[in-house]
C-alpha cells in the first residue's frame, strides 16, 4: 500500500490530478484452489506436512491464527470472501 501512496503523493506534487481509489481484490481461482486443497487434506486426514514437503493449507491457516475448529469452514470458497476482507479492513485501521 505504501508504494501506491508514494506514487499518488509524488504525482500530485507534479501537479497532476490523481485519484487514489482503494478496494479489496479477491481472486477466484487461487481461493477456489486453496479451498479444494484444504478439502482434500481434511478428507484424507493429511493436515500435517510430511518430511520434505511444504506446509499444508491447514497448517497455513493455523499459522494465520485461525482456530482449528474454524478451519473446516474454509472448505467453502465463499467463506474465504466472508472472512478475509473484514480482517484486511481491521488491519488497515
Amino acid at each position: 500500500m505504501s508504494k501506491c501512496e508514494f506514487q499518488v503523493r509524488y504525482q500530485r506534487q507534479l501537479g497532476k490530478n490523481v485519484l487514489f481509489p482503494f478496494a479489496f481484490h479477491c481472486t477466484g481461482m487461487p481461493i477456489h484452489a486453496a479451498a479444494r486443497r484444504l478439502r482434500r487434506e481434511i478428507e484424507s486426514g493429511k493436515t500435517k506436512r510430511e518430511a520434505g514437503q511444504g506446509p499444508t493449507q491447514f497448517e497455513i491457516l493455523v499459522q494465520l491464527g485461525i482456530a482449528e475448529s474454524e478451519i473446516p469452514k474454509f472448505q467453502d470458497p465463499k467463506y474465504w470472501l466472508e472472512f478475509f476482507p473484514p480482517q484486511g479492513m481491521q488491519d488497515l485501521k
